[in-house]
């Protein structure tokens, strides 16, 4: 063999242990070298450690507002049966998106009818209530206590004297029959006829003297008035200027009676007759008691002639079926009449059309000039003091949202904001969306200025925190038989522990019992690969402080 041959050898032995040597390597990647690989699982552990955890919930949704109210003239419960009026809309101070408080002038109106209807009910009130008056001898003040069962009870409508009474109990009376009458006869009125040089001599507020042929002494008393012309005298050819004078009763005038008339001399020791004498035409004060009812029958009598009585003293009772139906209706239409006139006035207040409640003017129909009633319907206010978020939560969530919880609220719209709320309802039954079950939470929401209706907002729904509590990832915890546990690893050795958790989050657990702070606990293991994942005794999946992730619960690097 030549020394050419022997190259040529040397070259392709070398290939081949080349070729050899990368299948050897090859092979040893792929399944390991028993020198250099560990012996056993390799595993990665956390340390318990001491620190803040928070539990919360984030979610997205639309605010609504927890309440509204309508633009109406009058919004009043009662104002359904109110006499209808109409109105004009006069002046709109605001428009569709303001922001409105209440009691705020939104509307202004007129009502150009409103002053003549109420004239109209008044003027009917007045007339009924002036009839039931008359008929029962009440003040108007005092008909509405009628009581039609009872019949009609008339009283004295003064103090005075009763005279000409003129019925008797069962007895049955026509309207107009005069029951009695009723005489003030303190005070007695004189009409005298005199001369023209008598007339001449007196005037309004004169001082005279009567005198009465049967009482002794005289009377003092004043003129009241006198004729300023004459008239023809029936007891003469002549004329006379009618001349009346007042006086107080001692109790013995009588209407009718014959009196003379002096007028005092100058020095008031003497007095000068006049010629004609007078008469006592009556009594200041004289009432006819009238029935005004149509078969009425007397039930009742109280007084007898000549009785003196007080002003309100019964006098007699009047009753009857169609008396008592007549009253019946009277008084209804008094109380109809009543309530609708006040019912109208109050329509006055109709006139600004003002805010209910706080809020942001919505879907306004308001136009100038438009003719409206009292219940037409002008627009919305939706309420933003407090506003509603609804969203919601899967079921894995769904766990850490409980009613009460107070919850951060920010608007996509109002960047840098934060508004305050609380959970107001959790659903009890969840719904499948997209294959994951929802459940509806409803959020109450603290209002603030520039919130409207249909922004996105988010909520973040505080479900716990707990400070310098014993903590531990998530990934170490598994389920066994319904119990929470974990493996510690001592002297290289796992140990299986059952914990106690509190607080959970998607990174940590809070351990309430089981554990103490710094021990290990594994987070995964070698034997959890697949065989071409193989980890190296070298390899940086070992953690070198214990703890397989190094940022605290908040996401801050320790």
């Amino acid at each position: 063999m030549d020394k050419k041959q022997r190259k040529q050898i040397a070259i392709i032995g070398l290939i081949v242990v080349i070729v050899i040597l990368g299948l050897f390597l090859a092979i040893k990647a792929l399944i390991g070298n028993g020198s250099n690989e560990a012996d056993g699982p390799i595993y990665s552990t956390a340390e318990v450690f001491k620190g803040d955890i928070e539990v919360g919930v984030k979610a997205k949704g639309m605010l609504q507002p927890t309440y509204g109210g309508e633009i109406q003239v009058s919004n009043n419960r009662r104002s359904w049966d109110m006499p209808s009026v109409s109105f004009v809309i006069d002046e709109v101070l605001v428009k569709e998106g303001d922001p409105v408080t209440q009691g705020q002038l939104l509307i202004k109106l007129a009502s150009p009818d409103l002053e003549s209807t109420i004239k109209q009910n008044q003027d009917q009130l007045d007339s009924l209530l002036l009839e039931l008056s008359e008929m029962s001898g009440k003040p108007r003040s005092e008909v509405e206590t009628i009581n039609p069962a009872r019949g009609i009870v008339l009283t004295s409508p003064i103090d005075g004297r009763i005279t000409g009474l003129n019925v008797s109990e069962g007895d049955k009376i026509d309207v107009g029959h005069n029951i009695a009458n009723i005489i003030n006869d303190s005070k007695f009125r004189v009409k005298a006829r005199l001369t023209a040089s008598e007339a001449a001599q007196v005037k309004k507020g004169t001082k005279v003297r009567l005198f009465f042929p049967n009482f002794d002494g005289g009377l003092d008393g004043t003129v009241t008035s006198v004729s300023s012309a004459a008239m023809p005298d029936s007891t003469s050819t002549g004329f006379v200027y009618v001349a009346y004078i007042e006086a107080d009763n001692p109790g013995l005038v009588q209407q009718g009676m014959s009196v003379t008339v002096a007028l005092p001399n100058a020095d008031n020791t003497s007095f000068v007759y006049f010629k004609n004498t007078a008469t006592v035409d009556g009594f200041l004060e004289e009432e006819k008691l009238l029935n005004r009812v149509s078969d009425t029958i007397v039930t009742d009598v109280f007084v007898d002639d000549y009785e003196s009585v007080k002003k309100g003293d019964p006098i007699v009772t009047l009753s009857g079926d169609a008396m008592q139906e007549k009253i019946r209706q009277k008084l209804e239409q008094v109380r109809y009449l009543k309530r609708t006139v006040s019912q109208l006035q109050e329509q006055y207040g109709y006139l600004e059309v003002r805010s209910s409640i706080n809020g942001i003017v919505s879907n306004l129909e308001a136009k100038v000039g438009s003719t409206i009633s009292i219940w037409d319907w002008l627009g919305n206010i939706y309420n933003t003091d407090r506003m509603m978020l609804y969203i919601q939560v899967d079921d894995i969530d769904i766990v850490n949202v409980v009613q009460g919880a107070p919850v951060s609220v920010t608007v996509d719209a109002m960047p840098g904001q934060t508004f305050e709320g609380s959970v107001m309802n959790v659903s009890s039954y969840g719904n499948q969306t997209g294959g994951i079950t929802k459940f509806d939470v409803n959020i109450e929401v603290e209002g603030g200025e520039g919130l409207r209706p249909g922004m996105q907002a988010t909520a973040y729904i505080d479900a716990g925190s707990a400070n310098n509590v014993l903590l531990i990832p998530v990934e170490a915890i598994f389920d066994e038989n319904g119990k929470q546990m974990v493996e510690v690893l001592e002297n290289g050795i796992p140990k299986l522990v059952e914990v106690n958790l509190g607080l959970m989050n998607d990174r940590y657990a809070e351990v309430l019992d089981g554990l103490t702070e710094g021990q290990l606990v594994i987070t995964g293991s070698s034997s959890d690969l697949l065989p071409s994942e193989h980890i190296q005794a070298n390899d940086s999946f070992i953690p070198s402080g214990g703890d397989s992730n190094n940022d605290s619960p908040d996401g801050k690097n320790k």
